[in-house]
């Protein structure tokens, strides 16, 4: 298994692009698994990871085994793209982070793992110690790719084995927009 940041995030936020799209990230991933020769890759993307795998998937058909998605969109709704950027305008207007880490966290898990005061703890000092927080600007241009994507005609070009996987408390991404 090979995790890896995609550009704008961790270590990988100096890239001097200022357009972020999933064709590039998608090539990007193409270039490290060239780089590491990984001849047909099982390729696993989980929500805007999801939105790169399925770029992958469309633009080199040959390249890759499978394709798992996770919580992701052909065509990312408009009520979830007014969330990403009402969170990120909270963040670009200084707002607290226990605020903006409140208004974030119901749309990132359900009902069991809310509950559960301990989890939510651990989960909120997990992005508090990040050694490398994404900035603003970086999360403006991550966002904004999520804004144009628009995956729905080249899903018809995928022709890897495709598992498609939904949370079902998930409210980012429902079923039908896979």
């Amino acid at each position: 298994v090979l995790i890896f940041d995609n550009r704008a995030i961790g270590k990988t936020c100096d890239d001097g692009v200022a357009t972020l799209t999933a064709d590039l990230l998608a090539h990007d991933v193409m270039q490290l698994c060239d780089e590491l020769n990984l001849a047909l890759p099982h390729i696993v993307g989980h929500s805007m990871g999801g939105t790169i795998a399925q770029t992958i998937a469309a633009n080199y058909p040959d390249k890759i085994k499978k394709l798992i998605l996770i919580s992701t969109a052909a065509k990312w709704r408009v009520p979830m793209r007014f969330a990403f950027q009402s969170l990120l305008n909270m963040r670009q207007c200084g707002i607290d982070f226990d605020i903006i880490f409140a208004a974030s966290i119901p749309l990132l898990f359900g009902e069991r793992f809310l509950q559960d005061a301990s989890q939510v703890a651990i989960f909120k000092q997990g992005i508090l110690a990040n050694p490398a927080p994404q900035s603003m600007s970086d999360q403006a241009r991550q966002f904004h790719m999520l804004e144009i994507f628009d995956g729905r005609r080249q899903v018809a070009n995928i022709r890897a084995q495709t598992l498609v996987v939904h949370g079902r408390e998930d409210i980012l991404s429902l079923p039908f927009e896979s």
